[in-house]
This record gives structure tokens, sequence and C-alpha cells, in this order.
């Protein structure tokens, strides 16, 4: 599985008035080389899979577009890709950068961001646990120095 790493200076004569087919559709098949090697590399599939960029309609299979995917290249197909891109949506600058550590830092900061949000309401529950014992045992004194009846402490609801 080769690279193909595209040059920054390449993708950007793809808006030069001055290229010729030739050039423009050679620079076209290298992105379509790297894009094939990022989604091999980054995919959770180990089995064969297809994709597409998400801009083919009914019978026409999509095709790179630089007007639009200017800043990320969106895709469609039966690939699995982990959080965040599971929406199956990459950056156009992996065509011409290092990637790699860039994606396992994206993936390591979106497992540690969900971890964290984890731990918060955990947090919550528990201080809700705490907090909803505390009220049951402010109650049960009231009722104890006869400042609350037995009865209207059981209309007291705490949820």
């Amino acid at each position: 599985m080769t690279q193909c790493k595209l040059k920054k200076t390449e993708y950007d004569s793809l808006f030069s008035p001055d290229i010729t087919i030739k050039e423009y559709n050679a620079i076209k098949e290298k992105i379509c080389a790297r894009l094939d090697y990022i989604v091999k590399k980054i995919c959770r599939m180990n089995h064969n899979f297809w994709y597409d960029y998400d801009n083919g309609y009914g019978e026409k299979d999509g095709y790179f577009d630089e007007e639009q995917y200017k800043k990320y290249i969106r895709l469609e197909g039966d690939i699995s890709l982990p959080e965040p891109f599971n929406d199956l949506v990459i950056p156009t600058a992996w065509l011409w950068e290092d990637f790699e550590e860039k994606f396992e830092k994206e993936v390591e900061q979106y497992k540690k961001e969900i971890e964290l949000a984890k731990e918060k309401k955990k947090n919550r529950r528990e201080q809700l646990k705490i907090r909803k014992q505390q009220l049951k045992e402010k109650i049960k004194k009231l009722v104890d120095d006869e400042m609350l009846t037995k009865d209207e402490a059981k209309l007291i609801k705490i949820k």
C-alpha cells in the first residue's frame, strides 16, 4: 500500500487556469490513490469494503470535486471509521500532510472527551444521590423533632 502523497502545490494547481488536462487528470489520479491509502489506513474493517465520494447520485459514481472538497472530503460506503470520523468526513489537507499522527491524536482526544463526559455524568449522579440522602435525613429529623408529622413527611416526594 503506497502513500501516493500529494504536494500542496499540486493540489493548488487544480485551481489554476493554466493547468493542462493531462496534468489535471494526473493529479486527480494521485488524489484518488492517496484517498484510497488514507481510508485503508484508518478503516476499522478488515474485509473487502467499498467507498466513494458522496456526490454521486443514482447510478453515477462520485468523483473528487476540488471546489466541493476544499476543506473536507465527504465519503459514502460500507466503511467504518473511528470516532470522530465516523460521519465519513476527513480533512482534505490529509492528501498532502502526514495525517497518521493527527488522526491518532484526534481519536485519542475524542476518547478522552467521552471518558470525561462519562465521569462528569457519574459524578453528577453521585452528587444527586448524596443530596437525596441528605434531604431524607433532614425530613426524618423534622419528623423526629415533631416539626413534621409522618403523614406530612409521606407527602414529600424526592425524585
